[in-house]
């Protein structure tokens, strides 16, 4: 036997997650967890490509080990969201988990749902449609001035539109208006 030769670990990895609200709930375990210097928490929309969202570091501890982390998608586009974990062992050698499918579900009121409610900086409007169709999004002030206005092109499932730069805006009651085809919602 040569000593220098040695069996590297499996490095078996299962990653689970749920979405609440605007967050995702994920836990992954690391069959061995030894010789691991971190985790890198990736998201994609389409399964293809990936970011990193955040790197968690290894506990060092021996063994089956488990992780939990959360994902904001407060800003994420999409109904649809994937997630893998890229495991870096201490040699430099890659790993990744199999991709995780989560469905992001609307909560709907009225035709589409605001997140988060009240908004601050920024927002996401969620709205689902049946179909390839135009949307629209206005948002009004208190004495009815138009704010905001956002065309889109929905297409089937969920669609999330992203706002920002409300942090100039007066604090106070901005109604909006949700086109979808020939239906309007408010």
């Amino acid at each position: 036997e040569d000593p220098a030769c040695a069996l590297l670990p499996i490095n078996r990895m299962n990653l689970q997650g749920t979405i609440e609200g605007q967050t995702s709930h994920l836990e992954f375990s690391v069959s061995s967890n030894e010789n691991i210097q971190y985790y890198t928490l990736e998201r994609s929309a389409d399964g293809k490509n990936y970011e990193p969202v955040k790197i968690l570091n290894s506990n060092n501890k021996k063994g089956l080990v488990s992780y939990l982390t959360d994902d904001n998608l407060l800003l994420f586009e999409g109904s649809k969201v994937y997630y893998r974990i890229k495991l870096m062992r201490s040699d430099g050698s890659i790993r990744y988990s199999e991709p995780l499918l989560l469905n992001i579900r609307l909560d709907k009121t009225n035709g589409f749902s605001i997140s988060p409610n009240p908004v601050s900086t920024k927002m996401q409007v969620i709205i689902s449609s049946e179909k390839n169709q135009m949307g629209v999004v206005k948002i009004f002030n208190a004495l009815g001035s138009l704010m905001e206005m956002k065309r889109i092109f929905l297409v089937p499932g969920n669609n999330i539109i992203g706002f920002e730069g409300f942090g100039t805006w007066s604090s106070g009651i901005y109604p909006v208006q949700v086109f979808v085809g020939e239906q309007q919602f408010a």
